[in-house]
């Protein structure tokens, strides 16, 4: 009795441990996403964006350069798409987006140039005048987070969208019997080849005489 007691304790500690191992497995991974896909020398102060599991982040963009709110909000949302197509999703697969303005002023201008650059159905969005200004003198910065469309292959990994997905499978082969030398497969046994299917039926090739049976 104690020794399988001990067999049960021993059988469920290793399912335990198997299921654990396997749920650790089947985690998502961070991964940085690189811009031009070399890994800087030293580390950023931040990066620009990371994905985890099909979730992509990237982080806020700001334009740095002369211009009223319009030119800056362009400039932002097309930074903000490039990262995007970087890593492997777009515009309108982002699902939140988070407006931060120098100046509650510059609202409705911000907007016009928002208006649909995120497809038919955009994100969700929360927007604010940061106090004391945005980093850089940019009019506006705008951060998003967004999925990444990933292709399950069964018996294989993930692959992200544009990769080469898995091949067909083959199609059913034809097993009808094959004519050969133009002759009928019915006409002779299996085994025989084409200049013996005649002699296979001596009776059945004779012509039969008149009034009479075959010879």
């Amino acid at each position: 009795m104690n020794n399988r007691r001990a067999f049960i304790k021993a059988g469920v500690g290793v399912a335990a441990t198997a299921g654990v191992a396997s749920a650790k497995k089947a985690l998502p991974l961070k991964k940085v996403v690189h811009r031009r896909g070399e890994r800087p020398a030293k580390p950023p102060l931040f990066n620009g964006a990371v994905s985890y599991g099909n979730l992509l982040f990237i982080a806020g963009k700001g334009y740095h350069k002369e211009g009223d709110i319009k030119v800056h909000t362009k400039n932002v949302l097309d930074e903000i798409q490039a990262e995007l197509e970087n890593a492997g999703s777009s515009m309108d697969k982002v699902l939140q987006c988070r407006v931060f303005l120098n100046d509650l002023k510059d609202y409705a201008g911000m907007n016009e140039v928002f208006r649909g650059r995120f497809g038919d159905e955009p994100p969700v969005r929360t927007t604010i005048a940061a106090a004391g200004g945005i980093p850089g003198n940019s009019l506006v910065e705008i951060d998003v987070i967004a999925y990444i469309y990933i292709l399950f292959i069964p018996g294989g990994r993930g692959r992200a969208r544009g990769c080469t997905p898995a091949r067909p499978p083959a199609p059913p082969r034809d097993r009808r019997p094959q004519q050969c030398g133009g002759e009928s497969p019915t006409t002779r046994r299996p085994g025989l080849s084409p200049q013996a299917a005649p002699r296979a039926h001596p009776r059945a090739l004779r012509t039969p005489r008149r009034g009479g049976s075959p010879r």
